[in-house]
């Protein structure tokens, strides 16, 4: 529109007019005051047309006006025509610029938004352009140890690199513009503080547009206690397989399948296979028949089911040279981070020496019982004052008591009073020189009738200490009566020869 220096419109071009109805201004114009056509101009304005008027210099100025509810931006040159040398009109042209300053002002925000988002970040980010840094947030001052963001700003980005690394990464960096397929984005390397320290970081870099230029940005995050957390886990698990690895027991890791999925030297030499070969075998295979294996099942599923352990089961296997083992085997179930079932675990004991062991000790023994209760002799224990602990059948025939009576009864109860003393001499005897003794005495059998015995017996020793007393008693009745028939023969013998 054109308007004369009393600001009456003089005229205006259709595209005004179209302005005008898309902001439902109804209002004829031409030969109206352009602050009565337009209301809502401000006295800046205003001012601008005294400007121009006065000066006769164009005025170019972006105005902001609210129509309704609506927010309008508009670049005006106000443009003075001269007559001689004087502005006596202005011709004004408007361009509606609402979208582009709502998009400058949305992109400020964003803007703004973004670099007080940075600024919080926990993270070090910087942007390096031309090999030299031109941004840092507040995290990356702090990480790096400088006093402002000034001080970082400016430098060559290779500064807070250690020197072992530096090749490597500004290899990186160039090829980020001529191949950036061969520049990763995301690695890990060490990195130098301001007062020289090093330190393990993680990076990710990304090319991004700063100022108008291809620029780098670069997210750096300290990773030191988690290098040193993760080396003492994996310290601890060489301790731990190297302690599974040396001990005698097998310790052994299956998937929920029963297939092997960890194990240590024991368990191969237990079971006979090589590593490769047990890696990944399933449980059936060394199980000697469908019933042992339907247990091993059934154990495997308790467990699942209860979550409880289940210790050292008695499990017989089949090694891989065919031979028959004896296996004392744990079961516990094995839980991811998320407390989902994963698999079992547990510890093998090869217990098949053991149980021959046992099992000959057993038939010792019975042989032993049998020898005890059928010998001719008197078998017996007492403990150190003399009461009776065990008693053979040839005790119970020869003494009249049965077991039941003799284990309530002590040696001094059926023994002579003449003999007592001896039987005292002969257990400190054995107490204080360690070894066996023989003597003869008389004991009373339960129906009045004196038995003579020869004695040996010997202390029963437990942990280095003696407990008790075991003896073999024999009957020598008819030996004492047939040396008394001889003496008595031998005196009538002297005796008729006088």
């Amino acid at each position: 529109h054109l308007i004369d220096r009393d600001y009456r419109i003089l005229l205006c071009n259709r595209t005004l007019l179209e302005w005008h109805k898309a902001f439902q201004i109804d209002v004829e114009v031409e030969g109206k005051d352009i602050f009565d056509v337009y209301p809502f101009l401000t006295l800046k304005v205003r001012d601008e047309y005294e400007h121009v008027f006065k000066t006769g210099a164009m005025l170019l100025s972006e105005e902001e006006n609210r129509l309704g509810d609506r927010v309008v931006y508009t670049e005006t040159r106000k443009i003075p025509l001269l007559e001689n040398g004087i502005a006596t009109r202005v011709l004004t042209v408007m361009r509606d610029v609402t979208d582009r300053r709502q998009s400058e002002i949305a992109l400020r925000e964003s803007e703004e938004k973004y670099r007080a988002l940075v600024e919080m970040f926990p993270h070090a980010l910087t942007i390096f352009q031309d090999g030299r840094v031109v941004f840092a947030n507040r995290a990356t001052v702090d990480m790096f140890h400088y006093p402002n963001v000034e001080a970082i700003v400016g430098q060559d980005i290779m500064t807070v690199v250690a020197d072992r690394e530096k090749e490597r990464l500004r290899a990186y960096a160039q090829a980020r513009y001529t191949v950036p397929s061969t520049a990763p984005e995301h690695y890990e390397t060490v990195l130098r503080r301001a007062d020289g320290e090093e330190f393990s970081a993680e990076v990710h870099v990304k090319m991004i547009a700063f100022g108008g230029r291809p620029a780098q940005q670069v997210l750096v995050s300290d990773i030191t206690e988690r290098k040193r957390a993760l080396q003492a886990i994996q310290e601890s698990e060489e301790r731990y397989r190297d302690i599974l690895h040396n001990i005698r027991e097998g310790y052994y890791e299956v998937d929920l399948k029963g297939n092997f999925t960890f194990f240590n030297k024991a368990l191969c030499r237990i079971f006979g296979y090589t590593a490769e070969e047990l890696r990944g075998m399933n449980y059936r295979r060394y199980y000697p028949d469908d019933e042992r294996r339907e247990r091993v099942k059934a154990i495997y599923n308790e467990v699942f089911v209860t979550g409880q352990d289940r210790e050292f089961v008695d499990w017989t296997i089949i090694r891989k040279d065919g031979s028959i083992a004896e296996m004392e085997v744990s079961v516990s179930l094995m839980r991811d981070s998320e407390e989902k079932p994963i698999g079992f675990r547990g510890m093998v004991r090869d217990v098949t020496e053991r149980k021959k062991t046992a099992q000959a000790l057993q038939e010792a023994e019975a042989r032993y019982r049998e020898l005890f209760e059928n010998a001719n002799d008197v078998v017996f224990t007492t403990d150190l004052a003399g009461k009776f602990l065990s008693l053979n059948k040839a005790g119970e025939r020869i003494g009249g008591y049965s077991r039941e009576e003799a284990l309530q009864m002590s040696i001094f109860d059926i023994v002579l009073p003449e003999f007592r003393d001896r039987i005292n001499l002969m257990m400190q005897r054995k107490l204080t020189e360690g070894e066996a003794t023989q003597y003869e005495v008389v004991v009373v059998a339960k129906d009045g009738r004196r038995v003579p015995l020869e004695v040996s017996t010997r202390l029963v020793y437990q942990g280095g200490c003696p407990v008790a007393v075991q003896g073999i008693a024999r009957d020598i009745t008819d030996r004492k009566r047939a040396e008394e028939e001889r003496a008595h023969m031998e005196a009538q013998l002297r005796h008729t020869q006088k």
